[in-house]
């Protein structure tokens, strides 16, 4: 058996259908608590238990004795009726309305409140309570996105939308055994749970054959509960909730790989600084997954009791349970030294410095009160910070220093300078210079996270320099989100390279990887032969299945469109952006995509007039622009074309494309000088760029300028020749 297939621990305790409840096994965390009183008290108090509960009395910490909360020109009231919870704010029809509270949304240090609407929806109201102490600053009501308080009903940010949906944002980590349950004919919700709160079976699987083995009298064998006390095992029950991803489906059997339900995001731009640090609340999961302790086999209950959800020892009382001059004897190749010491943090003992979390745990602040801590453990470095603008944890504290300062500290301490480090190689790929073998060599580097080697898989191929031996060797790899990234990758590669390296990926253990290859693959089907399109087929579907499951987006329609689009089935591909537009009017690439099916089917004035709508939406969208230019171009339309691919370049100068399509038109229309300093401007930006190269090039070359152009088409051949691609100029030209 090859690496790449090595079995993920899987214990299904008990058959789980399509239904919860009793059908499915669930028996309900008051049954556990008959035996586990211990345990059901923990977490009875714990965040979990009151991840989502009933508006009552007791569980509404917010103030609703006529409260008024003011801001961008809006007011909102929060009242009480008798035993019931009302607010009155802007509704989903776009005028102010009165709103029952069905459900509290957690409980420190916000509380959020749960307002059903029509269709099964439950909207999470984006004015929360404060449930910190005055002193601290809370016992109020506060607007979770300040910047977003002005927003107009329709945008999915609006708390009527769909980015504040409960049912497919919030309902399966808040609850036990959910299902969204969505009807997209008839575009409604009947979602349902074992239990409203994240309970004891979210966790421990259903628990009925535990039950029926508690009550028998031969208690050998399989107890019935999922066992937690592998590292993989436990992380498998934890990352579902505790990671940014994407859901593929329901149910999904406590405890499996992750990556058979989820498709979990890599170091993308806009959620994690280019050395992986978090920027965005990404929950947890991708910074942990980083760490050399997670590699190492430290697992969240090695810190966080389970239950309780309280860290098993509080400061560095927690760290130096490891790092002690004694050691673990779980981790033989820890150091044995006294890290609670001024030798080792260099501040004074006792001050905030001196705290393990200040230096490896840097915080970062999200929903405007809740402070949230990076897990990857890492070592300070504000030497990176001067060379690629990442945050660091000296400058977090020492706000009027630079991070010269803090380097030259540390140098001083350590004696040591600065060691060479992956995200400097990420950070040039992601400023137009990348390094194919550099990015490679990470792809392989078995001393990496599986999350930082995938995406340096992801920003080859963005960058269009991957090989077909890059890919395979990924996509053999025992690592799942190593295999995941090169089935991305594929797109990348040559037909023939697509199809042996995609077929092994088709057939998978890991649907998401199964899934990411079928898109991949998909306008290679027409060409296959019979064995290939066989394998083809049932990863094709899982991937229908998926986007169906999340058809309550527009994101999921579109997906569909793009699937069917490189199928050849542009009729299906049409109604699935149609949809998309109409679940999610403010959603433009629909619009886009939508556009280029017009196109091919030679409807161009449809092509435009769905462009022109689109820019309704977003007027500065520079793909719209670029589309709407094209489209204009095809229709003879010259003069609106350039003012519109014009608008494109100015609007996303860090793509290179509209650059580059936008100095051909000009010099396709005589406007050679025009076009020239367009693209000279371009390859300032992206010296890398062989499009703008090769225009470049040929530009030059018809006025004659054969030095210039010579010099151009040396780096357009170099930059060929490094990733094995024949150059599309005849040889002898230039």
């Amino acid at each position: 058996m090859s690496a790449r297939r090595v079995a993920v621990l899987v214990v299904l305790v008990a058959a789980m259908s399509s239904r919860v409840a009793a059908e499915a096994g669930f028996v309900s965390s008051e049954r556990c608590r008959s035996c586990h009183q211990v345990e059901f008290d923990r977490w009875s108090g714990s965040h979990h238990a009151k991840a989502m509960q009933e508006a009552t009395p007791t569980s509404v910490l917010g103030n609703f004795n006529d409260a008024v909360f003011s801001l961008a020109g809006r007011t909102t009231r929060f009242f009480r009726r008798g035993d019931k919870y009302w607010v009155r704010t802007l509704g989903p029809r776009g005028q102010d309305a009165e709103f029952a509270v069905r459900y509290t949304f957690g409980i420190e240090p916000l509380q959020q409140y749960l307002i059903e609407v029509s269709g099964g929806r439950l909207q999470a109201l984006k004015i929360a309570w404060d449930t910190r102490s005055a002193t601290a600053g809370g016992q109020r009501w506060f607007h979770l996105a300040p910047e977003e308080a002005a927003l107009a009903v329709g945008d999915p940010f609006h708390w009527t939308g769909a980015l504040y949906n409960w049912n497919s944002q919030c309902g399966f980590c808040h609850s036990t055994a959910f299902e969204k349950s969505y009807d997209a004919k008839r575009d409604v919700y009947a979602s349902k749970w074992a239990e409203i709160n994240v309970a004891c079976e979210a966790c421990h699987g259903p628990g009925s054959a535990h039950v029926a083995w508690a009550g028998s009298e031969n208690k050998t064998g399989d107890n019935g509960l999922l066992p937690l006390s592998k590292a993989r095992a436990e992380l498998n029950v934890c990352a579902p909730c505790h990671s940014r991803r994407t859901q593929l489906g329901e149910p999904h059997p406590v405890g499996d790989p992750l990556m058979d339900g989820f498709d979990p995001s890599t170091l993308r731009p806009g959620l994690y600084f280019e050395d992986g640090q978090i920027l965005e609340e990404v929950y947890v999961w991708g910074s942990f997954v980083q760490s050399r302790m997670h590699r190492k086999g430290v697992r969240c209950g090695d810190c966080h009791e389970p239950h309780g959800l309280r860290l098993r020892a509080e400061g560095n009382a927690l760290c130096v349970t490891c790092h002690n001059p004694g050691g673990n004897k779980r981790f033989a190749s820890l150091a044995k030294l006294n890290y609670d010491s001024a030798q080792h943090h260099h501040h004074q003992s006792g001050s905030d410095g001196a705290r393990c979390v200040s230096c490896h745990m840097p915080e970062r602040t999200y929903m405007v009160v809740d402070d949230r801590r990076d897990h990857g453990f890492r070592i300070p470095r504000p030497d990176l910070s001067q060379m690629i603008g990442t945050p660091n944890a000296c400058n977090q504290c020492h706000t009027d220093k630079t991070p010269e300062w803090a380097a030259s500290a540390i140098r001083e301490w350590t004696g040591r300078g600065p060691t060479a480090h992956w995200s400097e190689v990420i950070a040039a790929s992601r400023r137009g210079n990348p390094s194919p073998a550099g990015l490679a060599e990470m792809v392989s580097d078995r001393t990496l996270a599986a999350i930082v080697r995938a995406s340096a898989l992801d920003e080859l191929a963005n960058a269009g320099r991957v090989s077909a031996a890059v890919v395979t060797k990924a996509g053999n790899d025992s690592e799942p989100f190593v295999r995941a990234a090169a089935a991305r990758a594929l797109d990348s590669l040559a037909p023939p390279e697509r199809t042996t390296a995609g077929v092994l990926l088709l057939r998978d253990p890991i649907r998401a990887v199964r899934i990411e290859a079928a898109r991949s693959m998909a306008d290679l089907v027409p060409s296959m032969k019979a064995e290939d399109a066989g394998v083809f087929a049932p990863a094709g579907e899982e991937y229908r299945r998926a986007q169906r499951f999340n058809s309550n987006r527009p994101e999921g329609h579109y997906n569909l469109g793009s699937f069917e689009s490189r199928l050849g089935n542009l009729g299906k591909a049409r109604v699935s952006y149609e949809k998309a537009i109409e679940v999610g009017a403010y959603f433009v690439p629909a619009y886009v995509n939508l556009a280029d099916v017009h196109r091919v089917e030679g409807r161009e004035v449809e092509c435009e007039k769905t462009l022109r709508n689109a820019l309704v939406v977003d007027s500065e969208n520079a793909a719209v622009r670029h589309s709407l230019g094209l489209s204009l171009i095809r229709q003879s339309r010259t003069k609106e074309a350039l003012a519109e691919l014009a608008a494109a370049s100015t609007a996303a100068p860090e793509v290179a494309r509209y650059a580059y399509v936008y100095g051909v038109a000009l010099n396709s229309s005589g406007r050679g000088d025009e076009a020239l300093a367009v693209l000279s401007k371009a390859e300032r930006a992206h010296p890398r760029d062989i499009d703008v190269l090769t225009a470049l090039f040929s530009f030059h070359r018809e006025r004659g300028d054969m030095a210039k152009a010579k010099t151009y088409l040396e780096r357009v051949n170099q930059l060929r020749q490094e990733t094995r691609k024949p150059s599309p100029l005849p040889p002898g030209e230039g």
